[in-house]
């Protein structure tokens, strides 16, 4: 078994409108961005971003373009997925570099927390809004999520033990 799972912990630079495949299922872009800061030897200070290309698909798309703006927190485990293309200007070949959530094997976790009430905009209520403290709103291309509700959380199993320990 092969693993391609890429984790990023940034801050949304750029949404693009959320768009809808011929069968219905959404998918959105987003670029984040993540800051890396350090000294050389002689305490030179130095800053670098680098910019991820996030593709999302399905109800996790949709719960992006509804909670998620411009500089939120937010933390990806995504697929990193090469894609080629024809670059119509030039006629060449080209490719980008894209991390994709699609399946329940990825997640998304908003990291900022809006209370769109105050901003004039409708709030779910108390009791259906997702949870903001650093959990998953919605996981995976969120199949299992509905609109507006928090999803089951799974209790970790406890082990009395090392010997309980299923390996």
């Amino acid at each position: 078994m092969d693993i391609n799972r890429q984790t990023i912990l940034g801050r949304i630079g750029h949404i693009r409108e959320c768009r809808y495949t011929s069968n219905g299922r959404a998918v959105i872009n987003l670029s984040v961005a993540t800051n890396k800061e350090w000294q050389n030897d002689d305490g030179t200070t130095h800053k670098e971003t680098a910019w991820f290309e996030v593709v999302v698909w399905g109800k996790m798309a949709e719960a992006v373009k509804k909670y998620c703006q411009k500089g939120d927190r937010i933390y990806v485990e995504a697929e990193y997925s090469p894609r080629k293309f024809m670059d119509n200007k030039t006629g060449n070949e080209r490719t980008t570099h894209e991390w994709v959530v699609r399946g329940p094997e990825h997640k998304i976790v908003f990291l900022t927390y809006h209370d769109r009430a105050s901003a004039g905009a409708e709030a779910p209520p108390a009791g259906e809004r997702p949870d903001w403290a650093g959990k998953p709103a919605a996981t995976g291309a969120g199949d299992d999520y509905q609109e507006g509700k928090k999803p089951a959380a799974k209790e970790p199993e406890a082990y009395q033990s090392d010997s309980e320990l299923p390996f």
